[in-house]
């Protein structure tokens, strides 16, 4: 990635809620990494985000993901714009409901409950 752009949409697979899932792929997985590779500590940060991965020490994962998230959304690194919600698309004739589960981005088939067929 070249970094030639102004701003960039991304679908996380992790929320902040979820911070080793969000954090651990900017290090050179994500549109982040060209971002990040550009701030002045970006050699530091790159250090924690290693450190709070690797650790099992609670306090050192708490003020670790404390000082990472803080510090990416006050240089504006990540904005959250939007928080997805599970979502289904269905056509009514086949389909007369689903129940979602609360996993995001997992489907259930056994969820689906199929629509009767009038005459």
């Amino acid at each position: 990635m070249e970094g030639k752009y102004d701003i960039t949409i991304w679908n996380a697979k992790g929320s902040p809620e979820d911070p080793h899932h969000f954090v651990g792929p900017m290090l050179d997985q994500t549109a982040h990494t060209a971002s990040m590779s550009k701030l002045p500590e970006a050699a530091d940060m790159k250090k924690r985000i290693t450190e709070v991965l690797h650790t099992r020490d609670e306090a050192k994962i708490t003020s670790g993901y404390d000082f990472i998230l803080n510090y990416l959304n006050d240089n504006v690194i990540v904005v959250p714009l939007t928080n997805a919600k599970e979502l289904i698309l269905y056509r009514t004739d086949k389909v007369a409901d689903y129940t979602f589960g609360g996993i995001e981005n997992g489907f259930n088939s056994l969820r689906v409950q199929k629509a009767t067929v009038s005459q």
